[in-house]
């Protein structure tokens, strides 16, 4: 197999990376479930105990909390993510931003060039082949992944060749068209 490519990364495939990788996070998942539903628990129960003890002013007000709670926190926290990873993005990886990579795949290797740095991947040490709507992820055994924005490639071409290497290497390739951060 072989295939030849070139494009150039920017902040929102980065973004897009990092919000995937978050969201299929245990850690992240936990957290996010743990800030939306826990803190408008204890203000329903707050709420209980105020109309409980006959205060019923408090006991409206944290009602309010909660459900204002359960309403906006969500939609808060979804940008919450985003702004923190456009600022890790910005202060870590500026230098791989904008700049011409080229990536070419030969035998059971694939060779990453970029303004920065030269790689020579084993293909043997992928583990999964994702598509997101707006990028492909080549992700390895170490944590990483080469990403590939599909605005800028040949989508039909490079699925092809990516089909071509789940099939001959086992490795999975998972088409999540449909997955948004939220």
């Amino acid at each position: 197999m072989h295939m030849d490519i070139s494009y150039i990364l920017r902040e929102e495939d980065y973004l897009q990376f990092n919000l995937y990788v978050a969201s299929n996070s245990k850690v992240v998942k936990r957290r996010r479930i743990l800030s939306r539903y826990v803190v408008p628990a204890a203000y329903l129960i707050f709420a209980l105990i105020s109309f409980y003890m006959n205060a019923m002013i408090m006991g409206v007000i944290f009602l309010i909390f909660s459900i204002l709670w359960v309403l906006l926190f969500p939609a808060y926290e979804v940008k919450k993510y985003v702004k923190a990873y456009k600022k890790y993005i910005q202060s870590n990886l500026s230098r791989s931003l904008n700049n011409q990579v080229e990536l070419k795949v030969k035998d059971d290797f694939i060779y990453l060039n970029d303004h920065t740095s030269e790689h020579k991947i084993s293909i043997a040490s992928l583990y999964e082949l994702v598509e997101l709507p707006s990028i492909f992820l080549l992700s390895s055994d170490v944590g990483s992944a080469i990403l590939i924005p599909k605005d800028q490639i040949d989508v039909s071409l490079v699925k092809q060749n990516l089909m071509d290497l789940s099939r001959t290497h086992k490795i999975p390739l998972i088409e999540k068209l449909d997955w948004k951060w939220r």
